[in-house]
């Protein structure tokens, strides 16, 4: 029998949805026929309303692959791979700069010649000048190029630049041999206006210019190395990296705002009251942050889950918290099939769909710091299998670094860097007390974390494979839900089960060898029952990018353990 609409939709959103993320999974596409064959199906599901779940994975997979067969067309070929060829391009996002090279993209316009095995022009390459002039976002260059397909490092547990590359929609590499500037840039522009924000705060005396920047655009060109240690240590990190939890404070400064100047004048609200201009001022804040941070793939999925829960405020009790997160989720894989193959989405959806399961059911009231801690508890338990699949180890301080860090920096640092970062845009002297009272409560910050990251021996490496993994991730499943304190500490051991020690060194008398592809030749790692030798910790390169803490150290920390 023909189920009910509203459980017809549900169980449609979750087929579509499951799809889509299983399929980034798969080694080859669907071909033309099969997909001709599903949305034939899928039609026909639909208009006798039967199936629903299976209708929306087949939806789901037809979506999934007709974008990923689109950004795999366009990517560089092996063919192309090393040739030398004149591109025109505009550069697009912001270029890094250093003393002996910068980096830079461009959205090619012409590229001479470009052979026919290489199917489709690339629309985004990845480019280095070395001792190259100052480039300019929005300028036109004519380059010559030494063109280079996409290549990540073969290593278990490594970074996967093949996938982050996809995502992000870089289609390919090179280097520059030689360039012509044909276009000034435009006087104004998003990416002038970022690119002038690091340049007056890298002027003003601040501690801290880096981190404000950072909050401020997502441009981490300010920062060093030792930031990147210290919020890595303290498992604070997300916080440099604009997400949905800064648009979404933004987003609920600007409802109130918006819902604040409508009471102002009661006589021009209708039947919806202040509703629909809190969301309109809301909706309005989070695009010109959004465009401030330079519309990056996490910044737009994260704009538009938040636009989706904006608009959905006037129906929200019509819909269960449930319906929302899967038409959230639905709408971004949509518009970005692609998501699932960085980190960030699953961290993000996956932190939002363990608050709903554990907070959902419960409708006792808390105070808002009882609120916040219960939290940040729930999602430093909930959320180790998710760390440990992406990251290889959870930081054993990150939920008290979190508990201070999160509130400090997400609710008062983000809305009074952003208001400080448009005066410093408008006004010729921009050193403005407010950028000062914030740097001084991210030093406040900083310092916290510097004082628990002397507790680094609490962090934990993942010991154990995949099956192990599978039990943390269902065991955490298992705790959100209703249960009583003692059943939560029976399955805890269980949810730390991937970190728990587990001794796998050779036998007396036997050793273990491990090879690392580090490009130029290999790294060779050899095992025995008390001893770790290493060969080749692979080059270090002119531009200060080093493969032995790039590659070889975290293929280390996350390889058997060995006595040393």
């Amino acid at each position: 029998m023909p189920v009910s609409f509203t459980r017809f939709i549900a169980q449609l959103l979750c087929g579509y949805v499951a799809s889509i993320l299983a399929t980034t999974s798969l080694s080859t596409l669907a071909s033309c026929v099969t997909l001709t064959a599903l949305g034939i199906a899928v039609a026909a599901l639909l208009v006798w309303r039967r199936l629903p779940l299976v209708a929306g994975a087949a939806l789901g997979l037809i979506v999934a692959t007709m974008s990923a067969s689109g950004a795999l067309a366009h990517r560089i070929a092996k063919c192309v791979d090393g040739t030398s060829v004149e591109a025109r391009g505009e550069v697009i996002g912001l270029p890094k700069t250093s003393e002996l090279q910068s980096q830079f993209d461009i959205a090619p316009q012409a590229i001479q010649p470009w052979p026919v095995c290489a199917g489709d022009m690339p629309r985004r390459l990845r480019l280095s000048w070395f001792e190259g002039p100052r480039v300019v976002p929005g300028e036109i260059w004519q380059l010559r190029l030494k063109l280079r397909s996409i290549r990540g490092y073969q290593n278990p547990g490594g970074f996967d630049y093949e996938a982050w590359s996809l995502a992000n929609r870089i289609d390919g590499g090179g280097s520059v041999r030689y360039g012509e500037r044909r276009a000034s840039a435009d006087n104004w522009g998003w990416d002038r206006l970022r690119l002038d924000l690091r340049k007056r705060f890298g002027a003003i005396p601040l501690a801290h210019a880096g981190i404000l920047l950072a909050l401020l655009t997502g441009d981490g060109g300010l920062m060093t190395d030792a930031d990147w240690s210290l919020f890595r240590a303290t498992g604070t990190v997300h916080l440099m990296v604009i997400s949905g939890l800064h648009l979404t404070i933004i987003a609920t400064f600007g409802v109130a705002l918006g819902r604040g100047l409508a009471r102002l004048r009661p006589e021009l609200l209708g039947r919806t009251g202040s509703v629909w201009p809190g969301i309109g001022c809301g909706g309005l804040l989070v695009t010109l942050y959004s465009c401030l941070a330079g519309w990056g793939i996490p910044v737009l999925r994260s704009w538009l889950a938040t636009i989706v829960v904006l608009l959905l405020i006037p129906i929200g009790r019509r819909l269960s918290l449930p319906m929302v997160f899967l038409w959230v989720a639905a709408i971004v894989l949509t518009c970005d099939p692609l998501a699932p193959l960085q980190a960030g989405f699953w961290l993000s959806f996956g932190a939002v769909a363990i608050l709903l399961a554990h907070f959902a059911p419960r409708f006792e009231r808390r105070s808002a710091l009882r609120a916040l801690v219960m939290a940040q508890v729930v999602l430093s338990i909930a959320m180790v299998p998710a760390v440990i699949a992406t990251i290889g180890g959870v930081a054993g301080v990150g939920p008290v670094a979190n508990l201070v860090a999160v509130p400090l920096v997400s609710v008062i640092v983000v809305p009074l860097d952003l208001i400080a970062g448009a005066i410093i845009a408008i006004a010729d002297d921009g050193d403005v007390w407010l950028v000062h009272f914030a740097d001084a409560i991210v030093g406040f910050v900083v310092a916290y974390l510097r004082a628990l990251a002397q507790f680094d021996w609490i962090g934990w490496r993942a010991e154990r494979g995949a099956s192990a993994l599978a039990v943390s991730a269902i065991a955490c499943c298992l705790m959100v839900l209703p249960l009583t304190l003692r059943h939560r500490l029976l399955l805890l051991p269980c949810v730390l089960l991937p970190v728990l020690p587990v001794d796998m060194r050779p036998l007396d008398g036997e050793f273990g060898v491990t090879v690392l592809d580090v490009g130029q030749g290999l790294s060779i790692v050899i095992d025995t029952a008390r001893h770790r030798v290493l060969y080749d910790a692979g080059p270090r390169f002119p531009s200060g990018f080093d493969l032995g803490s790039a590659v070889v150290v975290p293929s280390l920390r996350r390889a058997t353990r060995a006595a040393l």
